[in-house]
């Protein structure tokens, strides 16, 4: 597996952690101090800051748009692998 693929596979996974932690935290069974650890944890893997919302529908809402942008990301690498590998120089 190249770097490239390696790097893929990751932002991959770690956008689907982003959207079952969305998910579970959605359904309002987890504890403040569980999704509070989720959240430090998520901080760290993406270096980003996310916020944490009493309101568990936007906290649940905000999560997705970072997945999305992670996926967005991980689409707009592949097209432009795809148009260099097509290029007609």
């Amino acid at each position: 597996m190249s770097r490239d693929e390696e790097a893929e596979s990751e932002r991959d996974n770690l956008a689907l952690y982003i959207i079952a932690l969305a998910d579970h935290i959605g359904d309002d069974r987890c504890e403040d101090k569980v999704v509070r650890n989720w959240l430090h944890i998520l901080e760290q893997k993406c270096n980003i800051f996310v916020p944490y919302m009493e309101n568990r529908s936007e906290l649940r809402r905000h999560l997705y748009g970072v997945a999305e942008l992670l996926l967005q990301d991980l689409a707009m690498r592949n097209q432009i692998h795809l148009v260099s590998c097509f290029r007609l120089d």
